[in-house]
């Protein structure tokens, strides 16, 4: 929605012009409550990841320090990253500069590099919810004699079906390995 709000505001100069017209401690604000809540549910992806473990801490405090340092060094040195191509320069500076990128790269080289258990890593945890047991802490209690939890539809990415068969997929670790399941097989594992 809001991509479709920001092609209109390229198109109809009148509805830029009435953008503009927002005073900046307005926006600031609702850039601070915007980075606050993408801040929030990045790290609430994390529940079922063991923070006790010193891989895992060392894992978040190297992206984190990376994603604030790498751009802010891009920014200071623009020359550093020459390459003699101009375009590859661009884009090197688009990508190195750009904070959530470049830590979150790092953070998925570091968690598919650095050897850590299933558990310690949170795997497993994804997968009971992935299968839907409901016994886990993480469901909604409707009532007592009710509980409601998500299906895996909701977290089903948006791969054409003509490529969810492939092996592969059960080894890129955001991919869930549930295009195997065909719609009734869903439906048993959800009635269970």
């Amino acid at each position: 929605m809001v991509g479709v709000l920001f092609m209109l505001f390229g198109i109809v100069g009148k509805l830029s012009a009435l953008f503009i017209t927002i005073p900046y401690p307005v926006l600031g604000g609702a850039m601070l409550i915007m980075v606050s809540m993408f801040t929030g549910v990045v790290f609430a992806n994390l529940q079922h990841v063991d923070l006790r473990s010193n891989r895992n801490l060392a894992i978040l405090g190297i992206s984190v320090s990376f994603g604030l340092i790498v751009p802010f060094w891009v920014e200071k040195h623009p020359d550093r990253t020459k390459t003699g191509n101009e375009a590859l320069d661009q884009l090197m500076a688009m990508l190195l500069g750009n904070p959530i990128l470049s830590g979150a790269v790092l953070a998925c080289l570091l968690d598919n590099t650095i050897a850590g258990s299933r558990v310690e890593r949170g795997l497993t945890a994804w997968e009971d919810v992935a299968s839907n047991h409901s016994d886990k802490p993480g469901d909604v209690k409707v009532n007592d004699e009710m509980t409601a939890t998500e299906g895996i539809e909701i977290y089903e990415p948006a791969v054409p079906r003509c490529v969810r068969g492939w092996k592969g997929f059960k080894y890129i670790p955001f991919m869930p390995d549930t295009f195997s399941y065909t719609q009734t097989e869903t439906d048993k594992i959800e009635s269970a």
